[in-house]
């Protein structure tokens, strides 16, 4: 394929930090243990099965405690959504250590027309790329806000779960999060978590206990204080100033204090 360098993967274990810069985008899979990968001026934590893509005229280099064992491609395509290079994960399907693994194969073993079949392997990599490409900056934000719209409720739910569904890297969904929204993801949660049980605080006569149970929190004295660093005041005085109704004696004594 045109698109695609004519040496089109090698393997082998870097020791040592090895500085460069390229004029053409690559791709690097890591077959195992994990490291500090430094693009430039920012520096990515990776770990197995992590795929980066780097863009071109940028210094790179990775270093880690132990030998690191890759693949790489260099590739000529433009990321036209992400120009600056992101990484993701490869852990649900392994889709790239396959399609590395049989580069790998096809460029070393040479079998019978393994030029064509390594065109064809390479043209799946692009389409993969070109579908992660498509799913863009914004839309990451909005489907891990509504992953958490929908899960927000269930008290065992842990950010690192959502992270683990999107097919990119946790520190990468974690920044354009953070640049799309101005909050961190548990931040975001939280805040989700809090509104709910504002809702529940003035239109119901629920104990407050079990507005935070509700709402997602299992310890209702975190919910105390989580509520009172969001909203400025504690659950009780937040109800008793946006009660859409008046409490009768018996709502009252049904567990109306505060934890």
């Amino acid at each position: 394929m045109s698109h695609y360098k004519e040496k089109a993967n090698q393997k082998f274990v870097v020791t040592t930090e090895h500085r460069h810069v390229k004029n053409i985008w690559e791709i690097v899979y890591y077959i195992n243990y994990e490291g500090v990968f430094v693009l430039g001026d920012k520096e990515i934590p990776y770990e197995k099965n992590t795929v980066m893509l780097i863009p071109p005229n940028v210094m790179h280099y990775e270093f880690s405690t132990s030998a690191i064992e890759l693949y790489f491609i260099t590739f000529k395509p433009v990321l036209e959504h992400n120009p600056n290079g992101f990484a993701f994960r490869d852990y649900s399907s392994h889709f790239f250590e396959n399609m590395f693994a049989q580069c790998f194969y096809l460029k070393n073993s040479k079998p019978i027309n393994w030029q064509s079949n390594l065109s064809m392997v390479l043209g799946c990599i692009e389409q993969y790329l070109a579908s992660l490409e498509s799913i863009g900056e914004i839309s990451i934000a909005e489907q891990l806000k509504q992953r958490i719209s929908e899960r927000f409720t269930d008290s065992s739910l842990q950010i690192g779960q959502l992270l683990e569904e999107m097919p990119l890297s946790a520190w990468y969904q974690r920044k354009l999060f953070k640049e799309a929204t101005g909050m961190t993801l548990t931040q975001y949660l939280n805040k989700i978590r809090i509104d709910y049980a504002c809702s529940l605080l003035a239109n119901s006569t629920m104990p407050i206990k079990s507005i935070a149970i509700s709402s997602g929190f299992e310890d209702p004295y975190y919910f105390s204080r989580m509520f009172k660093n969001i909203k400025g005041s504690n659950p009780m005085l937040w109800r008793k100033q946006h009660l859409k109704f008046s409490l009768n004696q018996d709502d009252k004594s049904s567990g109306e204090h505060e934890p």
